[in-house]
């Protein structure tokens, strides 16, 4: 009988994997999964694009959305709620 891991069930925050929080085989795991076509397609299908990337290059990704998201919020003057 193969070997099953159980895991608590817990959502995965940006922050946990800026702060590398995450088990590094963990995210391989998912990376691959990810890749899995018959997964993206299902992914696609509910409205997901679903994208392998590395911690580190999701990091990136982030910093570059909040710089983006910024000036387009403090050129519209969107006050703080």
């Amino acid at each position: 009988m193969p070997m099953r891991r159980e895991f608590p069930a817990r959502t995965i925050e940006a922050e946990d994997v800026r702060l590398r929080r995450v088990d590094p085989h963990y995210t391989k795991s998912l990376i691959r999964l990810l890749a899995a076509h018959a997964l993206a397609e299902k992914l696609t299908a509910l409205g997901y694009q679903p994208v392998a990337n590395t911690p580190e290059e999701f990091s990136r990704l982030i910093a570059t959305e909040f710089e983006v998201w910024a000036d387009v919020i403090r050129a519209a003057k969107i006050d703080k709620q």
